[in-house]
């Protein structure tokens, strides 16, 4: 993972034209190896929002239901560190969340020819922040083999670029998402 520090602002990142490119010649992030829907990134009450009247137009379930598992919540902790106790609460073991529906082959269900077919501000948190993610005030860039625009880019300014969008704007997404769950920030106690 590359990092950088950051600061907040706008919310709109442009993807479309990456992951039309990638569309065409990797899996993407959009989909997953059948049997491992379990790992697909939780979608809100806010983001189920945006999608249902999508979903409605295409005849697909907005979203699907899924067990909350340890496996689950722990791969939540390492993605929201010093979120332990508000993770534990809002996807309680053994109850159920929320993600995107996959196709028997696992694509995402709203994945076309050309990528996402959601329109940008519709489309999930997660989606919309994606190579990108932030640990604290630090942002990273999760590495893949599959994606398009990590490989053909050098440096996480490279990927600001390819995406049109900075750090201000990814970090007001983060926000967003962490908003959306209710994961407020934390007081980090000093030592």
């Amino acid at each position: 993972m590359r990092s950088e520090t950051v600061m907040p602002e706008k919310t709109t990142v442009d993807q479309s034209h990456v992951c039309a490119r990638c569309a065409e010649q990797y899996r993407t992030c959009c989909r997953i190896s059948p049997g491992m829907e379990a790992s697909c990134f939780p979608i809100s009450s806010e983001e189920l929002d945006r999608l249902a009247p999508h979903a409605a137009t295409l005849g697909v379930p907005p979203v699907v239901e899924e067990p909350n598992t340890e496996t689950f919540v722990q791969a939540l902790h390492k993605l929201f560190p010093g979120y332990c106790n508000q993770l534990r609460h809002a996807f309680p073991l053994h109850q159920l969340h929320f993600r995107l529906p996959v196709s028997a082959g696992g694509e995402c269900l709203f994945l076309g020819s050309m990528g996402c077919i959601l329109p940008i501000p519709d489309r999930p948190y997660y989606c919309r922040l994606y190579p990108f993610w932030f640990i604290n005030t630090t942002v990273f860039t999760f590495t893949s083999s599959e994606c398009l625009a990590v490989n053909s880019s050098a440096s996480t300014a490279g990927l600001y670029a390819l995406f049109k969008t900075d750090q201000p704007t990814l970090r007001n997404l983060h926000d967003s998402l962490r908003n959306a769950w209710r994961l407020h920030t934390v007081q980090l106690k000093s030592r």
